[in-house]
């Protein structure tokens, strides 16, 4: 994770984490010296936790913050912030959803969670990119409502192979291919996105450059 942070901090405006503990904080605050550092936590159980962070250049004003599903007890949680994007607004939400049960289909929960998520957006003008670990598989109702809402999976639209890698399937029995995702405004223009095969941890970081 260092060396991936220091190859990248340059370039960089927005750096969104999950399971962001102590150690991942403390390399933050080592090497993102310029970076507006926010960090948010929720347990559900001793079994299930979620840990988030949201670093932004300094420079880059944050119009509004939220933590979405902070208060609903069996629901993920998106770390949510507003900035300029030119002359318009863009909605950043780093989100981390529900991982059990472990297998990756829907559940009530996690149906409610999705809808939690496009709700909130959905009266909050500019553009909106929306990504993390949803703990989901790509045929599950729970993530075919982002596009039937209007969004762009970017997942599917740039043909991504897997999100994971050896260590998760090293892991688990089940090998999962896919469970992150990033899901954009229509409008909002993609320079590149990448899932680079880097392992700095058992989920390929999504990379996304705007126009």
């Amino acid at each position: 994770m260092t060396a991936f942070l220091q190859q990248n901090v340059l370039d960089t405006d927005v750096f969104c984490f999950q399971e962001a503990g102590d150690q991942l904080r403390a390399i933050c605050r080592k090497i993102l010296i310029n970076y507006k550092l926010a960090f948010t936590n929720k347990n559900i159980s001793d079994d299930e936790g979620f840990s988030q962070a949201i670093c932004l250049k300094k420079d880059l004003p944050v119009l509004s913050s939220a933590a979405i599903g902070l208060d609903i007890e069996m629901s993920g949680i998106g770390q949510y912030v507003r900035v300029p994007f030119g002359s318009q607004r863009l909605n950043i939400c780093n989100f981390h959803g529900l991982s059990r049960p472990n297998e990756k289909l829907d559940t009530p929960d996690r149906l409610k969670q999705s809808k939690l998520i496009i709700d909130f957006f959905s009266n909050r003008p500019g553009f909106t990119i929306i990504g993390g670990d949803f703990n989901l598989t790509p045929n599950t109702e729970s993530i075919n409502l982002f596009e039937q809402n209007g969004y762009r999976n970017l997942i599917k639209d740039f043909n991504v192979k897997t999100t994971r890698n050896h260590l998760a399937w090293d892991r688990f029995t089940e090998k999962y291919d896919y469970s992150d995702y990033v899901f954009t405004s229509p409008r909002l223009k993609i320079k590149s996105f990448k899932v680079p095969n880097i392992e700095i941890s058992d989920h390929l970081p999504l990379m996304v450059e705007l126009s």
